[in-house]
């Protein structure tokens, strides 16, 4: 048992009532803040975000009367951000007299202002650790904290499905030749550079590209294409792909290593990091290239032994709702490693 603590407004935008496009309005706004204080999940149709996508899987995945949702019923508590309106809350917490009884696990939502701060804390008090999306995000956190211990991170990524729905994705038939393009921040050279190899190829294609789609056409195309091709930036967690894993959809992707922000420069000094668009990923999901040459070299392999991959195989074992709640659940038992 454990209390959760979000802001229901963390991801809310400034938007305006009188537009077409619901991802600009205000009645998002309130439709997301009704559901997320009601603890009911919203169609993905109306989730436009990484933010908004891990509130929503939260829910799916701790729905439970053993769970508190921005009340403090319980000894051990899990932030899923850190910021002004976390910090007031931990420091309510810190300040209690039974503080050293409890434990507290906060992120993987970080403000870049506030992570520096939730990093010291977890350095003067040994039950407050610092969460991780990815082994991933788990390498650039010791590289941005030089000096951070190992005891004082830990990895615990978001369920993106239940094993039920899983199970039916798998059993799903009747796909066609066609082949999911999914962009994400890359070049229109590199996006062409697909376009016209797939042209070549005599295969038909969906462009999906991060932002202009919606979450249910996503879906629809995943469970009726053949396979898809992957071109993205590096990710802490990457909800897209794994839903497109979560249909049994055989991925090509075209990796880029480098993660780049003026954050990064700003906060902490240095110009990238290293990382990878697919941290949750196996032999079943499909092939990895870095370049556009292994693009061309590896495709035919791919394309022949697209019915040897087993997408569906990797999210059961990792990524399940009932998964991520049995993980979490142990990270907060008292014979848990992380507390020792």
């Amino acid at each position: 048992m454990f209390n959760i603590f979000y802001n229901v407004n963390y991801s809310n935008k400034e938007k305006v009532f009188l537009t077409k496009n619901l991802k600009h309005s205000k009645l998002l706004n309130l439709i997301n803040f009704a559901s997320y204080n009601l603890k009911i999940p919203i169609s993905n149709n109306l989730i436009f975000s990484g933010p908004n996508k891990r509130f929503n899987n939260l829910i799916y995945t701790f729905s439970k009367k053993k769970y508190s949702y921005n009340a403090e019923e319980f000894n051990n508590s899990y932030f899923v951000h850190f910021d002004e309106y976390s910090e007031n809350i931990l420091n309510n917490i810190i300040n209690s007299e039974d503080f050293k009884s409890k434990k507290l696990i906060i992120g993987p939502l970080y403000n870049p202002k506030f992570q520096g701060k939730l990093y010291e804390l977890t350095k003067i008090h040994p039950n407050i650790k610092m969460l991780v999306a990815s082994k991933s995000s788990y390498e650039q956190a010791k590289i941005l904290f030089n000096k951070i211990n190992n005891d004082q991170l830990v990895i615990s990524p978001s369920g993106v499905i239940s094993e039920k729905e899983l199970i039916q994705n798998s059993q799903h038939k009747n796909r066609n030749n066609n082949c999911l393009i999914y962009t994400k921040n890359r070049t229109k050279e590199d996006l062409d550079f697909v376009i016209n190899f797939l042209k070549q190829n005599n295969i038909n294609y969906t462009i999906f590209e991060y932002g202009k789609y919606r979450n249910k056409d996503l879906i629809k195309c995943s469970k009726n294409s053949k396979f898809g091709v992957v071109i993205n930036r590096t990710e802490s967690q990457g909800f897209a792909i794994q839903e497109m894993l979560s249909c049994n959809l055989p991925l090509f992707v075209w990796e880029d290593l480098k993660y780049n922000s003026d954050a990064l420069k700003k906060f902490y000094g240095i110009k990238g990091l290293n990382g990878t668009s697919v941290p949750y990923w196996s032999d079943d999901c499909g092939i990895v290239t870095y370049n556009k040459q292994e693009f061309k070299a590896n495709f035919n392999n791919f394309f022949a032994n697209i019915e040897s991959f087993q997408p569906y195989l990797y999210i059961k074992k990792n990524l399940t709702f009932e998964i991520a709640r049995k993980k979490m659940n142990n990270l907060f038992e008292p014979g848990s490693k992380l507390w020792n």
